[in-house]
């Protein structure tokens, strides 16, 4: 279940999931994905522009404490109202002579969900629909004024 927040129309709208939603790769390994997206609209030459305000996209083994940062397997970013301006990833390895990447903030571009759902389906996750690309490609093309900060 994923919960809205309108706080008014041009101000931080919030799509956020509730619980995570549990997804099985075709080896049956079970993941947890949970997602928040913060966006707000301005004003460009007379029309409203989608801004992208912040999200954490979080993908996890099931079975682990929701918010322990040792199961997050991938963690994208961007929350410059915590004080880190710039997107980034956390990566749930432990590299050689480096440590945890989980605590090391890996810059990435804006990463819109979509390109999480085909990293997802890229890892073994079965898409419920046969047109799935089509599906995320018109949902990027539609929200793709947002993917600016």
């Amino acid at each position: 279940m994923f919960l809205v927040y309108w706080s008014s129309a041009t101000t931080a709208q919030c799509f956020t999931s509730a619980d995570p939603v549990e997804l099985r790769l075709r080896d049956g390994t079970r993941l947890n994905v949970s997602l928040t997206f913060k966006f707000s609209f301005r004003e460009e030459e007379g029309r409203w522009i989608p801004t992208t305000d912040e999200y954490v996209y979080w993908i996890q083994l099931a079975d682990t404490a929701q918010d322990d940062p040792r199961y997050g397997l991938l963690n994208w970013h961007f929350h410059p109202s915590a004080g880190r301006t710039e997107p980034h990833v956390h990566v749930g390895v432990d590299v050689p002579g480096v440590g945890a990447l989980r605590k090391v903030h890996l810059p990435t571009a804006i990463v819109p969900f979509e390109a999480v759902i085909r990293l997802l389906i890229d890892m073994g996750v079965v898409p419920r629909f046969a047109d799935w690309q089509a599906k995320l490609d018109a949902s990027l093309e539609l929200f793709e004024p947002s993917f600016r900060y």
